[in-house]
């Protein structure tokens, strides 16, 4: 699956699209907010396998690589999710984009 806008081009991650994953959700800046903090390597792999590669074989879909064109570079990652929530599976709309993307209205 993919998206296209004018800037971004929003497709399925692939295994590649890891190590762009591991710098993001271990910036402390892009994790100030989450409960576990930056993640080290081995969690960011664990996320990934989980949360990106098994949930699209499982449901269908999982959070997307935000591309930016001009640049041909992963500058985030988007997209719908299930998570637990009060014991029950919840959809929920999940993003983090590198620090420098921020305030530009990507997530807009």
């Amino acid at each position: 699956m993919y998206l296209e806008t004018q800037r971004l081009l929003i497709r399925d991650c692939i295994l590649d699209d890891f190590e762009n994953f591991a710098v993001l959700m271990g910036d402390p800046e892009v994790m100030k907010f989450s409960l576990k903090g930056p993640l080290t390597q081995e969690q960011a792999r664990e996320v990934f396998s989980k949360k990106f590669l098994e949930h699209k074989k499982k449901y269908g879909f999982s959070p997307c690589a935000v591309v930016l064109k001009k640049e041909q570079k992963i500058i985030g990652f988007a997209g719908l999710i299930i998570q637990e929530v009060e014991g029950k599976e919840k959809i929920q709309l999940a993003y983090r984009f590198l620090p420098a993307y921020w305030g530009q209205g990507l997530a807009y």
